[in-house]
């Protein structure tokens, strides 16, 4: 606003709307400057123009600039990623973010990640030569999946993306850091004639727990970096720069979402990643601080806008692009995910995590009236499966603690869930129509069955 003691004057090519859905629509224009003035009939408000002191204008009561798509988010992120807007398009594995996705993507500006996890290592190295060929010098990262009992997988992995200088990865389902990651992190490290320090590879963390951000918005463990310079997968500059930077120079909170996650609500579980960030970036200084981004849940624009709002760096999308053309999957699929509403997802063993106890989000075409009737049968397994959940929940709530026995606890919420964390509960199936919120760090958020 203007400090001159004159009153600034709008001045526009058309009136100011005063009644409610006019000024509604002027609001919902974020790429016009919106302008609140005074009219006979009252505060009105108007989309474009110009304020100056002086004249015979309505006079400017308040004032916005204007907030086009390519403004929300962090401009950092867009700078250090060479993109237009703070969206990501994230990786689903065995090629459903497909190659031609990542293009597609990359060619408007965007940042898309393939999804190599799950993929044999010749498909994956077809798709980069695709990139090398067809989009030489635009965005795109590409999935590291962490592999807990097939070492050998992302070994291999990291290797390629070295041998083919993919610039940027995005880690996804990591339960810690690992020696490949470290290594593909700071085999990119060097210093500029002028001091700052240059990641050349660039890492985007996937997580959804607190305790794994930390671990990636930290230096990487001394102790892997001195293991990889005895081995020489590292330079010893390069060892002395690890201890400057994070591990990852983005992390994208994923909340509930349907690839590998603990099921956590976005407002309650990003302001604590947030908070986190923030308490890192005073203790270490970084000159850059890590960008917190958004994920999980984000299929509307209404959604996206949510993120924003909370502070979100930037946002990814991932289930909804199942339904481009573009997606690595059958055209069946995208007809029954673009039909699908929120209820017809149920939750079900992951088949690379069985053992782990992780499950995952699955479209239960049974129970989707818009693609199949319900049958007697699906019917009847639920029934059953109720049944079995009043039997647990007869002598109170139980949990499945980490030896993969089922206990018993009677003590209710006011008792409990204080010392209780956004990741501390885990759902578990109590009741006909799903899960409740389980505590599975001993304390316990729900009152025994009955009271």
């Amino acid at each position: 606003m203007s400090t001159t003691s004159e009153t600034l004057r709008w001045y526009g090519g058309g009136c100011p709307s005063t009644e409610p859905a006019g000024i509604q629509q002027v609001l919902a224009q974020v790429e016009q400057p919106c302008f609140i003035v005074s009219t006979p009939q009252g505060a009105g408000a108007a989309a474009g123009g110009t304020a100056a002191a002086g004249g015979e204008g309505p006079a400017v009561l308040a004032a916005a600039p204007a907030l086009p798509p390519h403004r929300l988010g962090s401009a950092a992120f867009r700078a250090a990623h060479g993109v237009r807007q703070s969206y990501m398009a994230g990786a689903m594995a065995g090629g459903i973010a497909s190659a031609d996705l990542v293009i597609a993507l990359a060619r408007q500006g965007f940042l898309a990640s393939f999804g190599a996890a799950g993929l044999l290592p010749r498909t994956i190295e077809e798709a980069l030569a695709r990139f090398a060929a067809e989009i030489p010098g635009l965005p795109y990262a590409v999935n590291l999946i962490h592999s807990p009992s097939e070492e050998r997988l992302e070994r291999e992995a990291v290797e390629l993306f070295l041998r083919h200088g993919v610039r940027c990865v995005e880690a996804s389902a990591f339960l810690g850091l690992t020696p490949h990651l470290v290594r593909y992190r700071l085999a990119g490290l060097r210093r500029e004639p002028s001091g700052r320090i240059v990641a050349g590879h660039r890492v985007i963390a996937k997580v959804s727990r607190s305790e794994t951000a930390e671990r990636f918005m930290r230096p990487a463990p001394t102790a892997m970096v001195d293991a990889l310079l005895r081995d020489g997968s590292i330079t010893a500059e390069q060892a002395r720069l690890a201890h400057h930077l994070p591990l990852a120079d983005d992390i994208t909170v994923e909340a509930d979402s349907g690839g590998h996650t603990d099921r956590r609500p976005l407002p309650a579980l990003f302001p604590v990643i947030l908070r986190l960030r923030d308490q890192i970036q005073h203790e270490h200084r970084y000159a850059v601080p890590v960008r917190v981004g958004a994920a999980g849940g984000l299929g509307t624009p209404a959604a996206v806008a949510a993120a924003f709002a909370m502070g979100a760096a930037y946002v990814v999308t991932g289930s909804v692009n199942q339904s481009c053309l573009e997606s690595g999957t059958s055209a069946i699929t995208r007809e029954l995910l673009a039909q699908a509403e929120v209820t017809d997802c149920v939750m079900a063993p992951a088949a690379d995590m069985f053992e782990m106890g992780v499950e995952l989000k699955y479209c239960a075409a049974a129970r989707c009236s818009r693609c199949a009737p319900p049958s007697s049968t699906s019917s009847t397994r639920r029934t059953t499966a109720s049944t079995r959940c009043r039997r647990r929940s007869a002598s109170g709530w139980r949990r499945r603690c980490s030896g993969g026995r089922w206990r018993t606890c009677g003590r209710s919420a006011s008792r409990t869930s204080a010392g209780a964390t956004p990741t501390s509960c885990a759902g578990r199936p109590t009741a006909p129509n799903g899960g409740w919120p389980w505590c599975s760090a001993g304390i316990w958020a729900w009152r025994r069955a009955g009271r």
